[in-house]
């Protein structure tokens, strides 16, 4: 987490009000950190009482949900790396679910989010000046996400985890990501994450794009086409 981090809460109500969708920022400004104390306000109208269900869900970024309650995500095709190798920015969608119940004035609510992408960790020596991974299905695009709970098993490891919905249209999809370095320059000598969408891939190729080496090869592939499959990453 980062000190610029915003995570949207959301409570929907029994009938056909409106979704709840209100924007708790981070209060661990300027600092990196595993765990992060967000704040904000709920309208003190949400309630069990008023026929607001209790399950909620917080998510991040909280661009991924629309003022109508629906779920999306633009996983960008290009993405800069973080110069401590970290995430980049505003990419890493994760989510929560939580019990309206639970929270309240001067209460707090410990939760654990769970992330809805796949991660390519890769170590990058500083002559890479970008590095591209090409599969056979998307990889990159805007998809459309359901939630998923299991009311019947509360410690399932995936509830409150965001999917996506297979009978969802995607937008700007692309086989391909490309990871470049913080400073726009060349990475340095460190190990850096690529996100991607989860799902079955029949064959991947990385391809390392070099500075300029003289007489050698700009650009060097390594390419498998044996099928890969990523699955949603553990982040807590």
């Amino acid at each position: 987490w980062e000190g610029s981090d915003e995570i949207a809460l959301v409570f929907t109500h029994t009938s056909s009000a409106p979704h709840v969708n209100r924007t708790f920022v981070n209060q661990e400004a300027e600092k990196t950190t595993e765990r992060a104390l967000f704040k904000g306000q709920i309208p003190n109208n949400v309630s069990e009482a008023d026929g607001y269900n209790d399950l909620g869900y917080a998510v991040y970024p909280k661009t991924a949900i629309t003022d109508g309650g629906i779920f999306s995500h633009n996983l960008s095709s290009v993405q800069v790396a973080k110069e401590n190798g970290s995430f980049p920015s505003g990419c890493n969608l994760s989510s929560a679910a939580l019990a309206l119940s639970d929270m309240g004035e001067g209460g707090s609510t410990k939760t654990d989010f769970r992330n809805a992408l796949s991660i390519l960790r890769i170590a990058l020596s500083e002559d890479v000046e970008s590095v591209t991974v090409t599969g056979t299905a998307p990889l990159a695009g805007t998809a459309p996400l359901q939630m998923y709970y299991n009311s019947e098993d509360a410690e399932d490891a995936d509830n409150g985890r965001l999917l996506v919905d297979a009978k969802g249209t995607w937008s700007d999809a692309s086989t391909s990501v490309t990871l470049t370095p913080a400073d726009g320059t060349a990475f340095e000598n460190k190990t850096y994450n690529i996100l991607v969408w989860p799902g079955k891939q029949e064959g991947l190729t990385i391809t390392l794009n070099f500075k300029n080496l003289g007489e050698y090869e700009k650009a060097s592939s390594i390419s498998t086409s044996k099928p890969a499959t990523f699955k949603p990453a553990k982040f807590y």
